[in-house]
């Protein structure tokens, strides 16, 4: 007889596109790790905090496991306006890219919270995935994160040309990878 999994239940609250994407190639990754200790995932998405007035503070048919918790939305309004007594508070992670929101999820009982990077996108969507990971009880330590980075294979070649630094994050990053892969001690 095959065994039945046990369905992890994750509701995000978010507006950002690049966030959403980030968070969902790491949540495709992590689902991987998941499936092999018998749990499937179930991600619900978000985007309008009138979502969560007229679907998610209403209804009692539907229980989340964890529920990544953005702030501002785009058309206005907050996704505060969660009913945060609906939920187990240690289950919420807030993922504002202003402290000041996270600090006023933490004032209404939140404990995790991860500052929104959107300029490192895939690390921040990285410690997410270890935050919900600790909260259903998988570790995931994936050392690939670097490789999912767009900039990636464009810094690779760029070294591989013997590029030089360019000015800007990008390489910096180019450099950075380049170090991980190779072991290159090259600096800019």
């Amino acid at each position: 007889m095959k065994n039945k999994k046990s369905t992890v239940r994750i509701l995000l609250l978010e507006d950002d596109i690049k966030a959403i994407a980030a968070l969902t190639q790491k949540f495709s990754e992590f689902e991987q790790e998941m499936i092999e200790h018998g749990l499937d995932l179930s991600l619900v998405i978000l985007s309008e905090y009138s979502m969560v007035e007229q679907y998610i503070n209403p209804d009692n048919k539907h229980e989340y496991d964890v529920v990544l918790l953005d702030r501002d939305c785009k058309v206005g309004g907050s996704f505060h306006a969660l009913d945060f007594s609906k939920f187990d508070l240690d289950k919420i992670v807030s993922i504002s890219a202003i402290p000041q929101w996270n600090e006023e999820a933490k004032g209404k009982g939140v404990k995790r919270v991860v500052l929104k990077d959107i300029e490192n996108i895939y690390w921040f969507a990285e410690k997410v995935i270890k935050e919900v990971g600790e909260i259903i009880g998988i570790v995931w330590s994936n050392d690939d994160t670097y490789k999912s980075e767009p900039l990636f294979d464009e810094a690779v070649r760029n070294q591989r040309k013997g590029s030089s630094c360019r000015n800007g994050s990008n390489g910096i990053v180019g450099i950075t990878v380049w170090n991980v892969v190779s072991g290159a001690e090259s600096s800019c």
